[in-house]
């Protein structure tokens, strides 16, 4: 019998802090990423360097990545990133006013493969200065 956690995928907003993904990654076999905060925007530079940051802090912690599910990923399919499945509203919300039939919107989609390794890449840190007026 399946144990709760088994079946959860519980949801890491990229605007919290990275510990707290790898405590997720401890129980859950799948976790979906949330673009929220300062990486609201998909495929920004920022939300580029966080989502490089995220997956290698996983591997470095665990050295195997768990099921990564991308909300409103559907942008990033094929690029860097081995998320193990994403989604959109993509089709829903634009079918009708593009003319087009929605299930080939979602096959093409569909036919896209991600990569499957996680090869570690540099990130840019940020730093804040403080000033005293």
């Amino acid at each position: 019998m399946a144990l709760p956690y088994e079946l959860s995928a519980p949801v890491w907003h990229l605007n919290t802090p990275i510990d707290y993904l790898l405590e997720l990654a401890d129980d859950y076999h799948r976790i979906c990423f949330g673009s929220s905060g300062d990486y609201w925007q998909v495929g920004s530079d920022r939300w580029s360097n966080r989502i490089d940051e995220a997956f290698n802090a996983l591997v470095n912690h665990h050295k195997y990545l768990p099921h990564i599910h991308m909300l409103r990923g559907t942008s990033q399919v094929g690029k860097r990133w081995p998320f193990a499945s994403v989604d959109s509203t993509n089709v829903c919300r634009n079918f009708k006013d593009k003319g087009k039939c929605p299930e080939l919107m979602a096959r093409k989609i569909d036919s896209v493969q991600g990569t499957i390794k996680w090869i570690e890449q540099p990130t840019q840190r940020t730093f804040l200065r403080l000033v005293n007026d």
